[in-house]
C-alpha cells in the first residue's frame, strides 16, 4: 500500500468535507497530529480507525487501502491486493513483536549477569520479601474493588495503581524509619528497603506498560 497517494486521498476528502485536521480528528477521536501524519504518508490509520475515518469520508475500507475512488469493475480486484497487503503488514507486526520480545529479554539477562556474575552483589540485596508482599496485597485487593473483568481491564487497572501501592507501602515504612533514627547502624538499611519499594513498584509499571500496549495492539488488530 502507498502511504502518500493515501496520505493524499485522505486530505482531498477532508477538504471536500469541508473539515480541518482538527475537526476529523474529533469525530474520529484522535489527535489532529495523527491525522497530520496520515495526510502526510508518515503514518497509516490503525485497523481500528477505518471503519470510523471511511464513516466520516464517506467511502469504503477498499477505496480507501487504494487511494482512490474505484469504479465497480475494479472493486474485486482491489479488494483482493489490499486484504492480502493487511495481511502482510499483520505478519510482520507480529514478527517485529517477537523481536523486540527476544531483544528485552537478551537484555534483561545481560543486565542480571553484569550485576550479579560480575560484581560482588548478592541477590539477597535485592529481595525485600514483605515490601513485595504488600504491594502484591494492595494491588490485588484493590483490582477485587474495582470490578474489573476482562484480562486487559485488570492489567490497565493495575498498571494505574502499582506505582501508588509502592508509596504507600513506602509511607507504612515510615514510622520504623523514625524509630531507626536513635541507632545510626539501622537507618541505611531502613533507606534501601524503602528505595527497593519504589524500584519493585517502577519494574512491575514497565512490565505492565509492556503487557497492556501488546494487549492494546492485538485488540485495535482484531
Amino acid at each position: 500500500m502507498d502511504q502518500t497517494r493515501i496520505g493524499t486521498f485522505i486530505a482531498v476528502l477532508r477538504k471536500e468535507k469541508g473539515l480541518t485536521q482538527k475537526e476529523l480528528a474529533e469525530q474520529i477521536g484522535i489527535s489532529d497530529k495523527t491525522v497530520s501524519k496520515w495526510e502526510t504518508g508518515n503514518g497509516m490509520p490503525d485497523i481500528a480507525y477505518l471503519s470510523p475515518l471511511c464513516e466520516v469520508l464517506d467511502i469504503n475500507v477498499n477505496e480507501l487501502l487504494s487511494g482512490e475512488k474505484l469504479p465497480s469493475e475494479e472493486y474485486l480486484g482491489k479488494a483482493e491486493e489490499n486484504m492480502k497487503h493487511l495481511m502482510q503488514e499483520n505478519q510482520n507486526n507480529k514478527n517485529a513483536g517477537r523481536w523486540q520480545g527476544l531483544v528485552g529479554i537478551a537484555l534483561l539477562a545481560v543486565a542480571v549477569f553484569l550485576t550479579f556474575g560480575l560484581s560482588q552483589a548478592k541477590i539477597g540485596w535485592y529481595v525485600d520479601c514483605p515490601s513485595i508482599i504488600l504491594i502484591v496485597c494492595i494491588c490485588a485487593a484493590c483490582v477485587l474493588f474495582s470490578g474489573c473483568r476482562t484480562k486487559y481491564e485488570v492489567v490497565h487497572f493495575l498498571r494505574k495503581t502499582v506505582l501508588p501501592a509502592g508509596l504507600v507501602v513506602m509511607v507504612i515504612m515510615v514510622p520504623a524509619l523514625l524509630h531507626s533514627l536513635s541507632d545510626p547502624a539501622a537507618i541505611g538499611p531502613n533507606i534501601a528497603v524503602m528505595v527497593l519499594t519504589l524500584l519493585y513498584a517502577a519494574v512491575a509499571y514497565l512490565v505492565l506498560y509492556v503487557a497492556e500496549t501488546r494487549m492494546e495492539r492485538r485488540r485495535k488488530q482484531n
